[in-house]
């Protein structure tokens, strides 16, 4: 599976966003280099699948869910109260109580 199937550079920027993590913050958690994600997230290169995966992995751990592209495109979620910490259901994680946003890609 290609990284673009994992995560989108919208995505990436938008989690981020949710999270207020700037790119130093997101390389320390993933054990990536800054210049990783600031070259992905801007368009110069793809994430090697391992990357992409620790990403989504750093994510997910901190509450946020990667939404596949769909009718509305790429999106990402907060996890509610009920879904931290528990894994993921077939349920839509985006409701009334859940902060939930499409990913534009640039």
């Amino acid at each position: 599976m290609g990284s673009a199937a994992l995560l989108t550079p919208g995505q990436c920027r938008a989690a981020r966003g949710f999270l207020d993590w700037t790119q130093n913050d997101l390389a320390e958690r993933a054990a990536l280099s800054r210049s990783t994600i600031r070259g992905f997230e801007q368009g110069h290169h793809d994430l090697h699948p391992s990357s992409a995966r620790q990403i989504v992995r750093t994510f997910e751990e901190a509450g946020v869910l990667l939404l596949p592209a769909g009718a509305a495109g790429p999106g990402v979620c907060l996890k509610g109260p009920e879904e931290a910490g528990s894994p993921k259901t077939n349920a839509s994680p985006c409701d009334e109580r859940a902060g939930c946003g499409t990913a534009k890609s640039k």
